[in-house]
């Protein structure tokens, strides 16, 4: 059974638009929702929550959000509106008649184990201390699905593992379900079993954490190795001065095909750091321009990604001369972006020339052709 079902989720401000989200959560499951601040992780859970009105459709448990659903559902939000300047015993009086299923005892439990102060005013507390008093009040209601924003944001390493491990003990259950987003990864890594990535308000992905902590990697490489490595396995790219990283999905099957290359285990940070800052490997470029020699023979001057080379080279060969300028324009990218090194075919009837950037020797055989060959 679904937990949460969202389907095709749009919610638009002033400057920022969530469009068309899907992703479902499973009963029994903690999930992880990520991203950078201004994702939309907050504005999802208030949807689901149902504070903020939204377009699409959500179910929780297979039905719509009504009271009784509610009823069923803890949550802690950092903007959530809890009455100011009330102690603890004023605090279980509230709730006791707002949840059903509030549990007195084991709400003084929690407080007791946080260390929170009976008779001191909750306006008085420290952010600390607001986290563990909302996460308390959460997990007294006794819901089946708890629904966390950034629940160990601002809490010292001993408290952030007394909250994982009782939000691990509330998933003794199979029953319950966890939905909570973090800037923490090392808390997903530690309890999550699944992890949905938000940026920019579009779903990324939405993956077990195993597929991910397994499969993920990052290759790490030069330039020169780059050129080698099949760019379908490559699902961003990062260069910097010095090296290139590349995240991959397969890392068992990059470690058969590329076994001197480097390849580290991708941390969710890590994975999130690439997708952020990494680009699309933008596959094939290709550019042409057709010029004419002294014994009015045609030539077309290509350059494009050097990974394609054989690609371009075997269309030559199997094809006529205008045969081929038909194939090359299926595959000309509307945008012609800059990369670091191209590559030069010039091809004539006769002859075939290609060189990378700062080859000397190609380049002293494309002078044959001094009379077209010019810079691009």
């Amino acid at each position: 059974m679904k937990a949460i079902e969202i389907k095709n989720l749009s919610k638009k401000y002033k400057d920022f638009e969530i469009k068309d989200l899907s992703f479902d959560h499973i009963e029994g499951s903690v999930m992880g929702l990520i991203g950078a601040n201004g994702a939309g992780k907050t504005t999802i859970l208030k949807s689901i929550l149902d504070i903020v009105s939204h377009g699409g459709e959500i179910k929780i448990f297979g039905q719509d959000p009504d009271e009784n659903i509610k009823d069923r559902i803890g949550f802690l939000l950092e903007d959530i509106f809890i009455s100011n300047n009330i102690n603890i015993k004023q605090t279980d009086n509230i709730y006791k008649n707002i949840y059903s299923k509030w549990d007195s005892e084991y709400f003084y439990y929690l407080t007791k184990k946080f260390n929170l102060p009976d008779k001191k005013p909750n306006d008085k507390f420290s952010k600390g201390m607001k986290m563990k008093y909302k996460i308390a009040i959460a997990l007294s209601s006794r819901p089946d699905l708890l629904i966390l924003d950034e629940p160990t944001s601002g809490l010292d390493p001993v408290i952030r593992d007394d909250i994982l491990d009782i939000l691990l003990e509330f998933m003794e259950d199979e029953k319950h379900s966890i939905l909570f987003s973090s800037h923490i990864t090392e808390d997903l890594e530690k309890i999550a079993d699944y992890i949905t990535y938000i940026n920019d308000g579009k779903l990324v992905f939405s993956k077990e954490k195993y597929d991910l902590l397994e499969n993920y990697a990052i290759l790490k490489c030069t330039e020169e190795d780059l050129e080698k490595i099949d760019k379908e396995n490559i699902l961003k790219i990062k260069k910097s001065e010095y090296s290139i990283e590349c995240l991959v999905d397969n890392k068992l099957e990059m470690k058969k095909k590329y076994p001197d290359l480097i390849l580290d285990k991708a941390h969710i940070s890590e994975i999130m750091v690439l997708y952020e800052r990494g680009k699309d490997y933008e596959g094939p470029i290709i550019k042409w321009f057709i010029y004419y020699n002294n014994f009015l023979s045609p030539i077309v001057l290509i350059f494009c990604n050097p990974d394609y080379f054989n690609t371009i080279l075997w269309w030559i060969k199997k094809y006529n001369f205008f045969l081929m300028i038909l194939i090359i324009k299926i595959y000309i990218y509307p945008k012609i972006q800059f990369i670091d090194k191209i590559l030069y075919l010039c091809y004539s009837k006769t002859e075939i020339y290609f060189v990378y950037q700062e080859n000397v020797f190609t380049f002293i055989k494309l002078e044959r052709l001094g009379r077209w060959k010019r810079q691009l």
